[in-house]
């Protein structure tokens, strides 16, 4: 297989001179905010930005956050030699193809407390995905692709316990994707008003709240 180089120079540029994506479906809840200011005032860039160029303009295809956060900066931007199709290509996979990498939480947790640092802000951070990644990554959903077959229902299943003994269950919704977008949307907004950073936590308390809980 030949696989082409589409990238064609890597450009110093102001962000604020980046155009958005009209495009980008991503969102950026504050928490992730939060987490991606801690790492650039802790390291700094580390990576590009992607862009490619139409009709004389610098359009995004990754790094949407970077630029809104530091649109007075000189930012590094992977230019690519790619037309508005392909662009759209990148734009819809790219974070879709990272999140499929399977996912080692003892060698992440590791990783993490391997990490000295004096900054409050990173310590945070790490210690969130420490949280986050600690349960969830050392649980394994079998045989939950059959669920997909399943249009309109509504299935729970048990999960194996993780290395603390707990018992989870994997709660699956199916939902047309309009619909999906609205309600991730929603709970995104959720989440910055009550500061919580899981979809879990935030489900849990909207429950608990309507309930009267």
């Amino acid at each position: 297989m030949q696989i082409r180089n589409r990238i064609k120079e890597l450009r110093q540029v102001k962000a604020s001179e980046l155009s958005p994506n009209v495009k980008n479906w991503r969102r950026h809840p504050k928490w992730q905010y939060d987490g991606m200011k801690a790492v650039l005032e802790s390291v700094g860039y580390a990576g590009a930005l992607i862009a490619y160029e139409n009709n004389g303009q610098l359009i995004l295809i990754d790094g949407h956050l970077r630029q809104e956060m530091t649109p007075n900066e000189e930012v590094p931007v992977l230019i690519l030699d790619v037309n508005e199709q392909e662009a759209d290509i990148l734009l819809a996979t790219y974070d879709p193809l990272t999140a499929m990498a399977s996912e080692e939480g003892v060698i992440l947790r590791q990783l993490l407390d391997s990490i000295n640092t004096e900054g409050d802000e990173i310590n945070t951070l790490l210690q969130d995905i420490n949280e986050k990644y600690s349960a969830s990554a050392v649980m394994e959903v079998e045989n939950i692709t059959e669920a997909y077959y399943l249009p309109n229902e509504t299935t729970m299943r048990a999960v194996p316990t993780d290395a603390t003994g707990q018992i989870y269950k994997a709660f699956l919704v199916h939902l047309p994707q309009g619909d999906y977008d609205t309600l991730m949307e929603n709970i995104f907004k959720l989440g910055d008003r009550w500061e919580l950073d899981t979809v879990a936590a935030i489900l849990q308390k909207a429950i608990r709240d309507m309930a009267g809980e």
